[in-house]
């Protein structure tokens, strides 16, 4: 079973995404044209880049943050740095 997500904007009706049911699985994809990608990725990246200052002005310990540093700190963000240098 498949359904599709559209909005009407400006007169015209745009395709958002597509959301999939497949057995006891659900998929979404949606599709997003790059300028407006790269302005979210630039947005999360920004938010993500800074938890460090945020948990430290929350008063959160070093042991809390060491705990909390691979869901923040990994190989996407590179990722997403190298992604928004182009």
């Amino acid at each position: 079973m498949s359904w599709e997500v559209h909005i009407d904007w400006q007169g015209k009706t745009h395709l958002m995404g597509r959301l999939h049911a497949a057995g006891q699985g659900l998929a979404v994809s949606v599709e997003i044209r790059v300028p407006a990608a790269k302005r979210i990725l630039r947005e999360v990246f920004t938010a993500v880049s800074a938890w460090r200052r945020t948990a430290g002005r929350l008063g959160l310990k070093a042991a809390t943050l060491d705990a909390y540093a691979s869901a923040f700190d990994h190989a996407r963000m590179d990722e997403a740095r190298r992604l928004l240098a182009k």
